[in-house]
């Protein structure tokens, strides 16, 4: 088949290069390059890095204006797929390939319809999630469902683990699944929609901490922020992050109940830095003062001594 790719970021590349492997991608639609590090020298992304590699025209609009349309329209593709492409598409493009486009999501449709369910599922603690291939519709991850398949979440996968297991099983399942619908063998189920929860964008003020959450909570928030913003709180008026907890079995520290909620109630080389949170202990494992590198517990403990009963909290 002749194929339109849309796409951003990393997730989607092993699906790209799946595709373009046994079908002809005649165009990929990315977002524009964006700003990176201390030097803000605008990069292009994973996507488009990609396309360049696979020699794919590749297609950066800030909008998808009638100019864009019409040079689309000319590769006379057969259908468009995207993945996390990060922008939302007018119905006018719906006709730019012959059988219109379908969307991997990654969540079990109708649930979690939005820009952010991988986070949201681990930040609400979900114990299951999937990958939902769609027909692309006019209102958002509400068209009808063309393939869908469920996995278990555990109890310690962080977002950057978890969209690398969706990206690798996507990539699996795409080709079987663009035969099967070359084949006729794909038929569409409507969503049900009165079943439908949504996500939204995440923002920066969702990673700050509030130690007065359970255990439970404050853990789930530190695997699903782990990328950005990034659980993080403050040491002695310093910013500090937290990219790896795991929860301790809470009778080891019943000793501990009286203390404010956010105070280190141990800091050793063994068992990490626990912290006593509004119902419960976690154990922070990777962290990082702001302006320093990220580190593991141990290494952490050998340059920042004293901590135990420090309370931590806002700024």
């Amino acid at each position: 088949m002749k194929i339109i790719f849309l796409g951003t970021p990393e997730i989607g590349v092993p699906v790209l290069k799946k595709v373009a492997s046994q079908h002809d991608v005649v165009a990929v639609i990315t977002q524009p390059d964006k700003p990176a590090g201390r030097s803000k020298k605008r990069i292009p992304s994973p996507i488009a890095v990609t396309a360049k590699e696979l020699q794919i025209p590749v297609f950066k609009p800030l909008k998808i204006d009638p100019a864009v349309l019409d040079e689309l329209t000319a590769y006379q593709a057969d259908i468009f797929l995207t993945f996390a492409f990060g922008m939302i598409l007018r119905k006018d493009f719906f006709a730019v390939t012959k059988q219109g486009g379908m969307n991997i999501h990654p969540s079990l449709l109708p649930l979690y319809r939005g820009p952010s369910p991988l986070q949201t599922a681990l930040f609400n603690g979900e114990k299951k999630s999937g990958i939902t291939i769609q027909q692309v519709a006019l209102k958002v991850d509400s068209g009808d469902i063309l393939w869908q398949e469920a996995f278990d979440i555990s109890d310690n996968i962080n977002v950057v683990e978890l969209k690398q297991q969706v990206s690798q099983r996507s990539a699996e399942i795409i080709l079987p699944f663009l035969a099967d619908w070359e084949a006729g063998k794909i038929t569409p189920q409507p969503q049900l929609q009165e079943q439908a929860t949504y996500c939204h964008m995440i923002s920066k003020d969702q990673g700050l901490i509030d130690w007065n959450q359970s255990a439970v909570q404050i853990h789930n928030q530190v695997r699903a922020f782990m990328h950005w913003p990034i659980a993080h709180t403050f040491l002695d008026g310093i910013k500090l992050n937290i990219y790896q907890s795991h929860l301790v079995d809470p009778e080891d520290y019943e000793w501990n109940q009286d203390v404010e909620n956010g105070t280190i109630v141990n800091a050793c080389h063994k068992k990490g830095v626990i912290i006593k949170t509004g119902a419960g202990f976690i154990a922070i494992i990777s962290l990082q003062l702001a302006g320093k590198k990220v580190l593991k517990c141990n290494d952490f403990l050998n340059g920042c001594k004293d901590l135990n009963l420090k309370k931590l909290g806002m700024e």
